[in-house]
């Protein structure tokens, strides 16, 4: 096996073992974050009465995407393909994490 075999070799299974553990570690971060995305945007606009994009705009951050689920009354927070986080209302509850 030539040096330059081994040297690739060597930077892939480094580079395999670098991504598993960093999935390790973020991944529980991105739960609490899409998590808390998603609760204090359906809170905020099914508890405070304001318009979605408002809230979105609150809590804006470059990879977490908010979608309204207007049918069901709540929100979606998406770290893709991490983290997912759905937020509903219920009228006596207020909003909760499902």
């Amino acid at each position: 096996m030539t040096l330059l075999r081994k040297i690739s070799i060597g930077l892939a299974v480094v580079s395999s073992a670098a991504v598993v553990i960093g999935m390790v570690i973020l991944k529980p971060m991105a739960d609490v974050g899409v998590g808390y995305v998603a609760k204090q945007v359906c809170s905020c606009v099914h508890v405070g009465k304001r318009p979605f994009e408002q809230c979105r705009q609150d809590y804006l951050q470059e990879r977490i995407e908010v979608a309204e689920l207007t049918d069901l009354h709540g929100v979606q927070a998406t770290i893709f393909p991490i983290a997912e986080a759905s937020a509903y209302y219920y009228p006596n509850a207020g909003c909760t994490l499902e």
